[in-house]
């Protein structure tokens, strides 16, 4: 099935079931194609979710998660009701060290391909209530990205 109908760029979402040990989960891969890698696909070493072992996969570099995540997070504004997007970026900026290179060519690549024009996120002031808990994760993330 595509990721998602309204969307413009090509991609697929497989879901499937999956057991670990009695734990019943759902497993959802989101697969795209055509969008821009920058810098270069990498290996990525991943932990194991049940031992200490790490395993390696080849995925999209730090850089390029951001790019996509913050693109789309500007190319929607305030229609934006994706809160999660702010948190996986305030949780992505807060916990690794960034190239600022490497993340200004992955932004500039995103927004080119996607059409979007490069523009700052709104400000969000203080006394606007979030309405939800993950409004206040954006609302700290906006923070955060515009130095307030």
């Amino acid at each position: 099935m595509p990721i998602r109908e309204e969307d413009e760029y090509h991609g697929l979402r497989l879901v499937m079931g999956a057991v670990i040990a009695r734990a019943r989960l759902k497993l959802q891969l989101d697969v795209s194609f055509g969008d821009p890698i920058t810098p270069e696909p990498q290996v990525i070493d991943y932990p194991q979710q049940l031992s200490a072992e790490r395993f390696q996969i080849f995925g999209y570099p730090l850089a390029t998660v951001i790019a996509e995540k913050l693109s789309t997070a500007v190319a929607l504004g305030d229609l934006n009701t994706r809160d999660r997007d702010y948190a996986d970026l305030f949780r992505l900026v807060s916990l690794h060290d960034l190239d600022g290179g490497e993340l200004t060519a992955a932004l500039n690549a995103t927004a080119a391909h996607r059409g979007n024009t490069s523009r700052s996120i709104p400000h969000i002031s203080r006394e606007q209530r979030p309405r939800s808990a993950q409004g206040g994760v954006r609302l700290r993330m906006v923070e955060t990205i515009n130095g307030v």
